[in-house]
């Protein structure tokens, strides 16, 4: 006896100290996944802006050699502009010089002398005016300026002007007394950024000060519908528009954007030399790709953290089969010592104990069999309740034709029970359990068409059952605690054809569609649209219909708060949203469109008006238009 009681004792320190050392283990293994989590998020964020700023020093060094190269030119005016041959303001004197110099310095083309009312005169014999020049008004204010590039007045030619003024004879006289420039051609500007690059399909281009492109010259990029530039200040994409601001201002950074369909890393410096600035497009794998080592890294710890996880549960299960065989073990010791003790005591006392551990045997028998499958058991169970109740009930009745007078102790128990109210109620309660335990298959199977777990790929699918089942999964919300008024649903459903599409995804659209509609119309209910009987009823209408171009609409339209004009333009955005903190994350129709555009190449947009409601539509393609058609709800 004593021996089985130390045995148990021992069994319940083991299963502890096993429990303390599992807790132990997973407190560990969980402490370093979150630990490998921010190391490696911390990793990844200094290396991503170690390589970002490697690519915005490609852009520098550009930069610098364009510094370098206009700064040169700037010089050789400026030593031109204070030599007293200049300085003379002799143009019969000047222009041999110019002549001179321009043969002698290999950029320029020619020379221009500037006087101070505008006018000009070139090494090539032409003169014009050029006081409107914005190069000459700043060169009259005493700088050594570049100008953005122009079509030349003499040549006709596309260049950039290079200007110095000549400083006046008297010290005190902070007027120019002129100027000297010479254009220069943008070849060499355009060698420089056309050999910018950071790896495959990247390139740079140029803007001047008012934001016009320099370089390249395929403007298609640009979106220009025309060979005429425009500045993309103007640039009809918001992207263009934000980095021409940043460029034209003379920032310097590099951002990460979505251009063209694409991500694409913007990297942009400003001249020191000239109010130009340059920007280099990279690719976002170009970047990327130098982080996959430390995501393989990554991998490779997630996989032994699995690997770990996976071990420690097998190791519970080994446990708990040992726990469970030792229990077996501990129950059939401790049944030997009931008996023992039971042939020990009164007969009373036998019977107490006897009837203890018989119903500690039920029980623990029940408990054991309902968490088995509880659902099965009682709905399979009902099937023979009802059958055995019905038999029974026939023998009552059989018994009442046989014995029409029975014995007045039978005549009494039934008015007792009250048979003739038992009878038709207990047949009512037990069609009512098995209604209930039908609809607690038919929502676990519904579930599982819902989430469509055990599906893979793209299937053949009924739009109109997954709305509805969508709506069964809402009937809950459709009887809102903020009003007494329920939810009117309309559905418009037309006999369409079964589409291909991910009927798990869909779903997850379906669903964020209706919750946004129903959000839409409990706020409506707070601010008291419908506490007036007269108006409305709040409602939600789905529709269908096959388009003659092939595939299949789907419209979801509410009465609504509508939406804000100031936030329809980000309402796709990911992560925005005007709910409360913890209402919405801002992913739902981010990720319903990206769902629908994306991934079945269809359609999400909406119209909306506001406090009149919101009509969202998504179209969808059908690849099988020649299939059996669905019915009409």
């Amino acid at each position: 006896m004593f021996t089985m009681i130390r045995s148990a004792i021992k069994l319940s320190a083991f299963s502890r100290h096993r429990i303390f050392i599992s807790a132990i283990v997973m407190a560990t293994i969980a402490s370093s996944a979150i630990i490998g989590y921010y190391t490696y998020q911390r990793a990844y964020d200094a290396l991503l802006k170690k390589l970002q700023n490697h690519a915005l020093k490609e852009v520098k060094d550009g930069v610098q050699e364009v510094d370098q190269w206009i700064s040169q030119r700037k010089t050789e005016v400026e030593t031109i502009a204070n030599s007293p041959t200049a300085r003379s303001l002799d143009w019969d004197r000047i222009k041999p010089y110019l002549v001179q110099e321009a043969e002698r310095i290999e950029p320029f083309n020619l020379g221009a002398f500037f006087e101070k009312t505008g006018r000009f005169h070139t090494s090539q014999g032409k003169t014009n005016q050029a006081q409107d020049r914005l190069y000459f008004q700043r060169a009259m204010q005493g700088k050594v300026n570049v100008s953005d590039p122009l079509i030349s007045r003499s040549t006709g030619l596309l260049q950039i002007m290079v200007i110095a003024p000549i400083a006046p004879d008297e010290p005190l006289d902070y007027q120019p007394q002129g100027a000297i420039a010479a254009p220069v051609p943008l070849k060499r500007l355009t060698q420089v950024i056309e050999q910018l690059s950071y790896g495959p399909n990247s390139y740079a281009f140029m803007l001047d000060s008012q934001g016009l492109p320099i370089v390249p010259r395929d403007l298609e990029i640009f979106g220009f519908e025309s060979n005429e530039p425009t500045s993309l200040l103007k640039n009809k994409d918001p992207v263009l528009r934000l980095l021409a601001q940043q460029m034209v201002n003379g920032n310097q950074g590099i951002n990460l954007v979505n251009w063209l369909d694409r991500k694409y890393y913007l990297a942009y410096v400003p001249l020191k030399e000239a109010n130009f600035s340059v920007a280099l497009v990279i690719p976002r794998q170009n970047i990327d790709q130098d982080l996959r080592p430390l995501n393989i890294l990554a991998f490779m710890i997630v996989a032994v953290v699995l690997l770990m996880l996976f071990v420690v549960w097998r190791a519970q299960n080994w446990e708990q089969n040992y726990l469970r065989q030792a229990k077996e073990k501990s129950d059939k010791n401790a049944h030997e010592l009931s008996v023992a003790l039971a042939e020990l005591q009164w007969t009373q006392a036998q019977l107490v104990q006897t009837e203890k551990m018989s119903s500690l045997g039920q029980l623990v028998a029940g408990v054991a069999h309902e968490f088995n499958n509880p659902v099965n058991f009682i709905h399979g169970n009902l099937i023979y309740a009802h059958q055995y109740f019905n038999d029974l009930t026939e023998l009552v009745k059989t018994y009442q034709d046989y014995t029409p007078n029975p014995p007045e102790e039978i005549t009494q128990k039934l008015e007792e029970i009250d048979w003739d109210f038992l009878e038709p109620d207990l047949h009512k309660l037990l069609n009512s359990m098995k209604s209930g335990t039908e609809r607690v298959r038919q929502l676990v199977k519904g579930l599982r068409t819902f989430s469509s777990l055990d599906e893979e790929g793209r299937k053949l699918v009924n739009l109109n059952e997954h709305l509805d089942l969508t709506l069964s999964i809402l009937v809950n919300r459709l009887n809102p605690k903020v009003s007494s008024q329920k939810i009117l649903v309309i559905r418009d459903y037309q006999e369409c054809p079964l589409i291909e599409c991910y009927p798990g995804l869909l779903n997850q659209v379906f669903l964020n569609l209706l919750n946004n509609s129903i959000d839409a119309i409990e706020e409506a209910m707070q601010q008291g649209k419908w506490s007036d009987k007269d108006v409305e009823q709040p409602t939600i209408e789905i529709r269908t219909e096959v388009l003659k171009s092939g595939g299949i609409k789907v419209t979801i339209k509410d009465n609504g708060v509508g939406i804000p004009d100031r936030i329809r333009e980000r309402i796709f955005d990911p992560f925005f949203t005007t709910k409360v903190v913890g209402k919405g994350t801002g992913l739902g129709l981010a990720t319903s469109y990206q769902i629908v555009v994306n991934k079945h190449q269809g359609i999400l947009d909406y119209h909306s008006t506001l406090n009149q409601g919101s009509e969202f539509y998504l179209h969808l393609p059908s690849t099988y238009s020649d299939l059996c058609c669905c019915s009409s709800k």
